[in-house]
């Protein structure tokens, strides 16, 4: 029996270990702050207007990250901090696909490029890639209206 158990985890993992919608609201605040800042980075580092932000904030919280998303607008986190700061918090996996909803907009070889990035600072395996890729990569940012 806990050989079918374990084998039934190991084919469905990544679905359990990364949930298939992006609800950061359950996250503490420090750490949906954290993901913010790395919205803005990824919008910065792939050429990507900060107007394609704002409809991804729902998402993510309410006031204060609206607030906390015009503070790192004005003044980003330099880079290797905050970097460094995901990596701590375990948060490279929601940072990776933040930066797919980011790069939605664009798509274009910088986009890539920094999803590459992204994957080998996080050590992202191939497989997790793949599977953030097919389950919320890619979907076109509207602007709210």
């Amino acid at each position: 029996m806990a050989a079918k158990l374990l084998h039934a985890w190991l084919q469905n993992r990544h679905q359990t270990l990364f949930p298939l919608s992006l609800n950061l609201r359950n996250l503490p605040p420090a750490q949906r702050h954290l993901l913010i800042h790395s919205l803005v980075a990824s919008a910065r580092m792939t050429g990507i207007a900060a107007t394609a932000l704002p409809p991804l904030l729902p998402a993510i919280g309410g006031q204060n990250e609206a607030e906390t998303l015009q503070a790192a607008l004005g003044h980003p986190c330099p880079l290797a901090d905050l970097l460094e700061a995901l990596r701590e918090q375990e948060l490279g996996a929601y940072a990776y696909t933040l930066a797919l909803l980011v790069g939605s907009a664009g798509r274009g070889g910088l986009v890539e490029a920094w999803l590459n990035y992204l994957a080998f600072f996080f050590a992202l395996p191939a497989e997790v890639l793949a599977d953030l890729r097919r389950r919320g990569g890619w979907r076109r940012i509207t602007p709210s209206r």
